[in-house]
């Protein structure tokens, strides 16, 4: 799967994160770092591979 900055995403084994939003990707293509939001209005973000991650359809994108 193709992701781009600007995607919004899940992570496959923990959907608590909730929705996230790709910030940058490896030169190689294979992990990506995402900002996920907190309880405390900040942001956490981290790198995962892209094979943890799905992309979520815009119109199941919650605010």
């Amino acid at each position: 799967m193709n992701f781009k900055v600007g995607d919004k995403v899940k992570h496959a084994e923990h959907g608590f994160y909730g929705n996230g939003e790709v910030i940058g990707l490896s030169k190689t293509g294979k992990s990506a770092t995402v900002k996920w939001p907190n309880a405390f209005g900040t942001w956490i973000i981290n790198t995962y591979r892209i094979q943890s991650l799905t992309k979520v359809e815009e119109s199941n994108v919650t605010t």
